[in-house]
């Protein structure tokens, strides 16, 4: 986890969390070789080849590398370039898009971001996914700084209550 300061008027941080690369098992391959469930898959885990049944499985065919996952969160600030540094590379970045663009004036007075500033930084900062939040309740429904959004970055949502968000 990497912490980094926001700009709200208040001490405020936002955070990077990130999960490391990995190894996975080619459940595929492995099956070939009637090797599903069995303490042995673990040496695989852990980057050695094993002897099944006589026959040598190496660790490059049977598993291949998870890459590193990385998830930034940015709540309660102002548009500042220094965060798309801090959400470079995002898979998600999960980010606040308080006001609509007509409503843009408000940000700087409250310290808060509109949904295309959100999305230039998820656009700039080559992130995969931006899930927008904190959004003013002025507006009825979110659906439209999602649109606005969309404009400068397609893949971007509105945050529902309860979601679920899976990273691949």
């Amino acid at each position: 986890i990497t912490a980094f300061p926001l700009n709200h008027g208040i001490p405020c941080n936002g955070y990077a969390f990130y999960a490391n690369e990995y190894r996975r098992i080619n459940t595929e391959y492995t099956k070939k070789f009637g090797l599903e469930q069995h303490p042995l898959l673990g040496r695989l885990q852990k980057g050695e080849d094993i002897v099944f049944k006589g026959k040598k499985i190496s660790v490059k065919k049977a598993t291949y590398l998870k890459p590193e996952t990385k998830v930034c969160y940015v709540i309660d600030t102002k548009y500042d370039k220094s965060l798309i540094n801090y959400a470079k590379n995002s898979d998600l970045l999960i980010c606040e898009a308080t006001y609509s663009e007509e409503d843009k004036e408000k940000c700087g007075e409250y310290n808060h971001m509109s949904s295309a500033e959100a999305a230039n930084i998820a656009k700039k900062s080559n992130s995969k996914k931006l899930l927008l939040t904190h959004i003013s309740q002025r507006y009825g429904s979110p659906k439209k700084l999602e649109e606005e959004a969309r404009k400068i970055f397609k893949n971007a949502v509105y945050a529902k209550d309860f979601d679920k968000v899976i990273i691949k």
